[in-house]
């Protein structure tokens, strides 16, 4: 989640990133991973979960206004994957 809020940091958007919530899921269910800009106390095996589905959902409401927006991205090369292998939040 550590990843996703510095990104999230780096939008030099106007909102307070300490209103931040952060969901991360798939068809099946969403888990909050970020609450008020701090991470939550999720289970570690609830996101190994999650993280094995082929297609994820990374949902990020800035409680900032009404606007949404949809994006895609993906990163799966086999550097990123090494470099960011062993790497939590």
């Amino acid at each position: 989640w550590g990843r996703i809020m510095c990104s999230i940091g780096y939008s030099e958007g106007s909102f307070d990133i300490d209103k931040v919530t952060v969901y991360i899921g798939n068809e099946e269910t969403m888990l909050k991973i970020v609450e008020e800009g701090q991470g939550t106390d999720y289970k570690e095996e609830d996101i190994a979960k999650i993280l094995k589905h082929k297609n994820l959902k990374v949902l990020v409401d800035l409680h900032a206004g009404e606007e949404k927006a949809k994006g895609w991205g993906c990163d799966l090369s086999y550097e990123y994957v090494k470099i960011n292998g062993a790497y939590r939040s």
